[in-house]
């Protein structure tokens, strides 16, 4: 059955003035005490580079700070960047991580696509695929705690050994928009990382070009992309301006062709959409349904610079008048008997 979780980027709002990142970071930590006795069942962090807004660039040290903040959860990387780090140095933090969340960890990866970023660390875009794919060949043989050495175009290693190593070893997830990424993820992942509905489609496409059932594709997470509220409107007009300069950042990496002007655009293009309670589980039930693959969605603890009043309500009505619901209608056949 698809858990629900919340997903943090630890961003704060530049022009939010006089708050630290410090006291961003108190903010986030205090609502995560929050979310077991709310209800949810996993935390999710992203990661970026070189931001003014102090999107988080380490998720694997967050993820073990959280993990005893809010012990029994499954956290996950949504996603973690592959070609910015040496793969054994990320296969002994991620079973660190693993042996702290005792065994309820997933580290989903990715390839990137800010430029500015692959600048800074040194790295040539063009050597993504390699990279992933042989940080994830060397990821699998350091979980089986055994010495091995690898020869690789981007990577050499003798006598490598990680230890120790988890009783569980991190499940590995990977994204992709492309679809030589996502073939990349359905040939060398436990599972896919979805970005959008879309993405989803076209994860879909990929298992049929594999040859595979969709019965035989497992969708890791995916963010939900709705603001849910009693007062739709009203909500919107709260925080549509911190989720407008949420998807600005992202058009300035590349990720959209141009800026969006007013938040409103953001609806009337389908990124997002603000709800009510009961269109939003009629959207998620929809979306599960369509595909069963899923195993996880997270909503956002905080947008970009929302202050933590507004966002701890929001969390806290989907608690209450969301999830009771969709764990109602998700359930399955053998438990509603």
């Amino acid at each position: 059955m698809v858990q629900f979780g919340v997903y943090y980027d630890f961003r704060r709002d530049p022009n939010r003035v006089g708050q630290t990142f410090e006291q961003r970071y108190q903010e986030v930590l205090d609502q995560v005490d929050l979310l077991r006795d709310w209800g949810y069942e996993s935390i999710w962090l992203t990661e970026h580079h070189c931001t003014d807004d102090g999107y988080l660039p380490s998720p694997l040290p967050m993820i073990g700070a959280l993990s005893q903040r809010a012990p029994g959860l499954h956290y996950g990387t949504d996603l973690a960047v592959a070609p910015f780090g040496h793969p054994l140095r990320l296969a002994e933090d991620a079973a660190t991580v693993a042996m702290l969340t005792e065994g309820r960890f997933t580290l989903g990866l990715g390839g990137g696509y800010v430029q500015r970023e692959f600048d800074a660390f040194g790295v040539n875009p063009r050597n993504r695929p390699s990279l992933v794919t042989e940080t994830v060949e060397i990821l699998r043989r350091a979980f089986t705690g055994e010495t091995f050495s690898y020869d690789g175009r981007r990577f050499q290693l003798k006598d490598a050994k990680v230890t120790p190593v988890p009783t569980t070893p991190p499940r590995i997830g990977l994204g992709g928009m492309a679809p030589a990424a996502i073939d990349r993820a359905i040939a060398l992942g436990d599972g896919f990382m979805g970005a959008w509905p879309s993405n989803l489609e076209e994860y879909a496409a990929g298992l049929a070009r594999a040859g595979m059932a969709p019965t035989d594709g497992v969708i890791e997470g995916m963010p939900v992309w709705l603001v849910i509220a009693d007062d739709p409107e009203r909500e919107w007009a709260r925080v549509g301006d911190h989720a407008l300069y949420m998807m600005n950042t992202y058009a300035d990496w590349g990720a959209f062709p141009s800026r969006f002007n007013h938040r409103d655009e953001l609806l009337g293009g389908g990124l997002w959409q603000c709800v009510e309670g009961t269109r939003a589980i009629e959207e998620i039930v929809g979306l599960v349904e369509q595909f069963p693959q899923i195993q996880d969605l997270h909503f956002f603890g905080f947008l970009p610079g929302e202050p933590s009043a507004s966002a701890n309500e929001r969390l806290e009505y989907i608690s209450a008048k969301i999830l009771p619901e969709l764990r109602s209608r998700l359930a399955p056949a053998e438990e509603k008997a």
